[in-house]
């Protein structure tokens, strides 16, 4: 048998030239002969290779840092208990900064309550930059920690964030991608984009920072959507629902706020910082259950979210995030 290093470049090789400039015969040529020289890349035992798990068995070759599947192994996707879809919730883990850890706890929350059977969460949290996919796995401590959860092979949906270039590149995010197939090949992947850390910059600056971040942020998911295409990968502007409350409140159109940024549970943002407030907080979770679940937010009551300026801010976070859904 050839080394596995022989395996490797050859699946990098035709992952680089799949799916855009390879006709799907030859790309389904190789993957087969791939699987009778290299039986143990089948990790779901299905008797057909799929790209991700050629990606996920070629990033096991590879790296020697990262626990990795015994190659002799095979995963057992009976015991997953994974929905077909995420209508009923899943069980996720969301690895980010303090823009998002608790947007994801505050959805955890409401899943719960609303009855969501499937669904369950877990948290790797570092504050600031430290939060981007990049810096949390070049922290022992924290990718340690998310390893551990990936590796239970349960988990089914996957959330990493954003909070600049140097820590959010293409190559940040495969880390974590391969990482998550390698222990579940059927693994859903959420990248949200939050708000910026500028709550007094006016509402003019606020959107163009947005802006900006959505154009870079749209194209790397594009390119790992590209990479990955039988993986699911979504991606939510939940930060828009900042930018949207920064003009209600600029405009007078909302009583569930007092202040821009203040401690008190009328605010906005808590701190000059930019962290959420109570609504802010609210309105981002259930852009996530509508993105994520398909649930529609007009049914699920929150005791922070009272006004119809406040609800009205869904359906139109909802109708910008439906040009990412599906877009190359």
């Amino acid at each position: 048998m050839n080394k596995p290093c022989g395996f490797a470049l050859a699946i990098v090789a035709f992952l680089m030239l799949a799916p855009n400039t390879m006709a799907q015969a030859q790309l389904n040529d190789r993957l087969k002969n791939a699987l009778k020289r290299y039986p143990d890349a089948d990790l779901n035992n299905d008797g057909v290779l799929s790209v991700d798990e050629a990606r996920a068995y070629r990033y096991k070759m590879k790296g020697k840092k990262t626990p990795a599947t015994p190659a002799n192994e095979s995963i057992d996707t009976a015991s997953y208990d994974q929905p077909a879809d995420l209508k009923e919730g899943a069980r996720c883990l969301f690895l980010g900064h303090s823009f998002f850890i608790p947007v994801a706890k505050r959805f955890d929350e409401m899943a719960t309550e609303i009855g969501l059977s499937h669904h369950h969460a877990s948290f790797v949290l570092k504050g600031n930059a430290g939060g981007a996919p990049g810096r949390i796995w070049s922290s022992s401590a924290h990718r340690s920690a998310a390893t551990k959860i990936l590796e239970t092979g349960n988990i089914h949906l996957l959330g990493m964030t954003y909070f600049d270039e140097s820590n959010c590149k293409v190559e940040d995010y495969e880390r974590w991608i391969d990482l998550a197939i390698q222990h579940n090949p059927k693994v859903h992947i959420f990248i949200g984009l939050c708000w910026p850390d500028a709550p007094e910059a006016s509402v003019d600056d606020f959107s163009r920072i947005i802006r900006g971040s959505n154009e870079r942020l749209f194209k790397t998911v594009k390119t790992l959507r590209g990479q990955y295409p039988e993986t699911k990968i979504q991606f939510v502007n939940y930060g828009l629902v900042a930018r949207e409350l920064k003009d209600c409140h600029a405009s007078g159109r909302l009583s569930e706020i007092g202040s821009l940024v203040s401690r008190d549970s009328g605010s906005l943002f808590r701190d000059t910082k930019g962290h959420a407030g109570p609504l802010l907080l609210d309105l981002a979770a259930l852009t996530w259950l509508d993105q994520l679940y398909e649930v529609d937010a007009a049914d699920v009551k929150t005791d922070v979210v009272r006004s119809d300026a406040a609800r009205a801010i869904l359906p139109v976070v909802a109708k910008f995030n439906e040009q990412f859904r599906y877009a190359q």
